[in-house]
């Protein structure tokens, strides 16, 4: 059985369809498809048949019941009017041409669902060739007998998580993500301008106290006396010093 590892895992339903249908055009094959719902399987399983139109008989069965024949339903589908039909009796009819059986294996799959694929398996047109694809839930490898998990050629893995649903779901949580970072950023952003705006802002060039101003030093002035003007002219020393003498004060006498 081909692990699943080994294959690429492919999220896009419509390009994984492409690439098996390229892979199933080139010879018979036993594909298995995991991780998905019945609905996705419905989904992948219609694209893979648009791909395969023109190359060859395609017979889609969508979650067969359990009590299912898988060979009238195989019968009934390419017209056969086999009844009842058998692996022995399919192989009459399926000995031309290229035929693609694509199931889709719901969680209530029987061990006789399994054994008539295995039987099926087994068929092999003598011009062209008979290939099977499965596609389920992600315990469906688990679930296959192991008589036909050794049929399987190849294993790929369908990430529902691209689903239209998904994607609108992650869409709308991240937009909601985006909105309450924005919210809060504007929130937070507008707290801290109002208590920046509320400190008073510290000027580091404060102006100089009026009083430190330096001032230019005004030398106080000298009064002169100015000189007393010379109205007379003495002749002698004797003028001179009688002058002098008539302006001093006059002595006061001694008191005894």
């Amino acid at each position: 059985m081909a692990q699943a590892s080994a294959l690429p895992k492919c999220a896009d339903g419509h390009t994984l369809a492409h690439k098996i249908a390229l892979h199933l055009k080139q010879g018979p094959a036993f594909i298995l498809v995991s991780g998905c719902d019945n609905d996705s399987c419905k989904i992948f399983l219609d694209s893979l048949s648009a791909e395969l139109s023109g190359t060859g008989r395609t017979v889609s069965l969508h979650s067969p019941a359990s009590s299912a024949n898988l060979f009238d339903l195989v019968a009934n589908s390419l017209g056969l009017g086999l009844a009842p039909a058998s692996a022995s009796s399919l192989a009459k009819h399926l000995g031309e041409g290229n035929t693609y059986l694509l199931c889709s294996m719901g969680e209530e799959s029987s061990l006789d669902t399994f054994e008539q694929l295995r039987q099926l398996s087994n068929l092999q047109p003598t011009d062209g060739h008979l290939s099977i694809i499965l596609c389920g839930g992600p315990t469906l490898p688990k679930r296959l007998p192991k008589a036909l998990q050794q049929r399987v050629t190849d294993t790929y893995r369908l990430d529902t998580a691209s689903s239209p649903l998904r994607t609108m779901v992650w869409g709308l949580s991240l937009s909601t993500l985006c909105i309450g970072v924005w919210l809060v950023h504007s929130h937070f952003s507008g707290v801290f301008s109002t208590s920046f705006a509320t400190q008073p802002q510290v000027d580091s060039k404060q102006p100089l106290n009026p009083s430190l101003k330096a001032r230019p030093v005004l030398t106080q002035p000298i009064l002169v006396e100015p000189p007393m003007p010379l109205t007379h002219i003495f002749q002698t020393e004797a003028e001179a010093e009688a002058a002098l003498q008539a302006q001093l004060p006059a002595e006061k006498p001694d008191q005894e």
